[in-house]
This record gives structure tokens, C-alpha cells and sequence, in this order.
């Protein structure tokens, strides 16, 4: 679905990518903006995953399918997926309308723990 974080960081930016991997989350800003920003971005890219790290290690990645489809996933390092709250709420504050109970799917690679979904 969005790829399996083998990649280096990729986070972008008015038209190019910024390769970091350091915490780059903005403290003024909240999810729900942060999350429409990196949907817009994905946008503007599809088939290309944007993600974002966010504090405690929580990282989001979001990708838009060419068909526009919108797919959601969110990972912690090692074997601890993350909580239920934690999907939850980066679904409440999706950008666009989703149903609130869309089950994740589960998964683990490459020592990252992961829950992901197709939102649309």
C-alpha cells in the first residue's frame, strides 16, 4: 500500500522533497492541520508516500493512489503497534470525512510496527 519505510525519510515541500530523519513536527501547528498538509501533499504527488514523524515516535505516512484513492498508516520502531487511541484519533482529525471505525490492518517489517488502512 504505501511501502514499507525501507526508504530514506522523505517529507516534501513545495514541490521538492526534503530527505531528513529527524523530528520535523510543528508544535504550533495541530494534527489535524499537520494531517491536511500531508494529504494536499500527497496530492499533489500520487503514488508517492509522505510521512512525517510526531512525537513519542509515532510516524504517519499517507499516500494518494493515481486513482485518488486516500490510504492512511501509522508506525512505531520495534514490536509495540501503535494504540488504538493513537489511530483514532489521527482519524478524527482527518482532513476529509471518514468513518471513525475503519478496522487497520496489522503488520510488522524491517523493525517497524504498523497499522494502515484505505480511508476512501
Amino acid at each position: 500500500m504505501i511501502g514499507d519505510g525501507d526508504d530514506e525519510e522523505q517529507v516534501h515541500h513545495g514541490g521538492e522533497y526534503e530527505m531528513t530523519n529527524e523530528t520535523d513536527s510543528k508544535p504550533a501547528a495541530g494534527l489535524a492541520a499537520i494531517l491536511s498538509e500531508m494529504l494536499y501533499n500527497a496530492g499533489k504527488m500520487p503514488g508517492s508516500p509522505v510521512r512525517r514523524y510526531l512525537s513519542h515516535g509515532l510516524r504517519v505516512d499517507i499516500l494518494v493512489s493515481q486513482a485518488g484513492k486516500d490510504f492512511l498508516q501509522i508506525s512505531r520502531p520495534g514490536t509495540t503497534f501503535p494504540s488504538e487511541q493513537e489511530w483514532t484519533t489521527v482519524l478524527k482529525n482527518w482532513p476529509t470525512a471518514v468513518t471513525p471505525d475503519i478496522e487497520p490492518e496489522r503488520f510488522s517489517h524491517s523493525n517497524r510496527s504498523y497499522l494502515r488502512a484505505a480511508l476512501n
